[in-house]
């Protein structure tokens, strides 16, 4: 079998570190969970997203599922665009091109 993804789970929920992979083994994702015991598993932290030739794709921070801050988007050759969300939406007046 390939190895898809490695992670914690408390209760059948994520909760903590976890790890998805592409199919050629490289990391997909990189992120933490929090378990609630309401709403179940929220992401929350720095989450890490890569291309399966290990480039990354998606730098961004949650917050209970809900995406705060900058975030970097990658395309495939390198090229990026940044983002501020405010509440998990993104304030028109901060998207940048590089």
């Amino acid at each position: 079998g390939v190895l898809t993804s490695i992670g914690e789970y408390v209760h059948g929920e994520k909760s903590g570190f976890y790890e998805r992979y592409n199919p050629n083994g490289t990391i997909k994702v990189k992120c933490n969970y929090v378990l609630d015991y309401i709403k179940g598993s929220n992401r929350n932290g720095r989450w890490l997203e890569f291309y399966s030739n290990g480039k990354p794709k998606t730098i961004g921070n949650y917050q209970r599922s809900v995406k705060i801050g900058i975030w970097v988007y990658f395309d495939e050759k390198g090229s990026q665009t940044q983002a501020i969300f405010v509440n998990g939406k993104i304030d028109i007046n901060g998207i940048y091109f590089h």
